[in-house]
C-alpha cells in the first residue's frame, strides 16, 4: 500500500441503557463533521492527484455512517467494505496487516479510538511530531511510509 488515510469515525451520540456500543449512531454535529472531513479529503486527494482505491470501515454503525458520508462527499461509488480488524479492541498490527493485504495503492480506513491511535503509533514508530497522540472525532491523517503526510482536524 502507498497511501493510507486513517480516520477516527466522527460524533457519535453517547451510550447509555437503551444504546449498545455497536449501534450507536452520528450525532447531527457529526455528520456536518463528517461531511467536511470529506471535502478536506478530496481536496487533499485531488491536490496530490491520488485516486482513492477503496474504503474500508469497522462494522459499528457510527463508522459505516462516518465512511458512507465522507464516500458521498468524494464521489465515491465503489463498494465500502466492513472490516471486523478495525473495531476498537482489535489488536492495531492486525489493523494494519488486514489494510496491507487489500495491497491497494491509496486507501481510507474508518474506525475507533484507541486502534487508529495504536495504528498510527506503529506506523510512525512513535516518533517525536509523528502524530502518534490520539485522534480527535471526524480526524483525517494521511501515511505514506513511516511519515505522516497531510493531517486534517475538524
Amino acid at each position: 500500500m502507498t497511501i493510507l488515510f486513517l480516520m477516527r469515525h466522527s460524533i457519535a451520540v453517547p451510550a447509555d441503557f437503551r444504546t449498545t456500543d455497536d449501534s450507536r449512531c452520528l450525532t447531527a454535529e457529526g455528520r456536518l463533521h463528517a461531511k467536511a472531513a470529506g471535502e478536506a479529503l478530496q481536496n487533499e486527494l485531488a491536490s496530490q492527484r491520488f485516486v482513492l482505491s477503496c474504503i474500508v470501515t469497522s462494522p459499528l454503525v457510527r463508522a459505516v455512517q462516518t465512511a458512507e458520508l465522507v464516500a458521498a462527499t468524494l464521489g465515491f461509488e465503489d463498494e465500502i467494505r466492513a472490516m471486523h480488524a478495525l473495531r476498537s479492541e482489535s489488536p492495531s498490527q492486525r489493523g494494519l496487516d488486514e489494510l496491507q493485504a487489500l495491497g491497494h495503492g491509496v486507501v481510507l480506513a474508518v474506525t475507533h479510538e484507541p486502534i487508529v491511535s495504536a495504528m498510527s503509533a506503529r506506523i510512525v514508530g512513535d516518533r517525536p511530531g509523528g502524530f502518534g497522540a490520539g485522534y480527535h472525532p471526524a480526524e483525517v491523517r494521511a501515511y505514506e511510509d513511516s511519515s505522516v503526510i497531510w493531517r486534517h482536524q475538524p
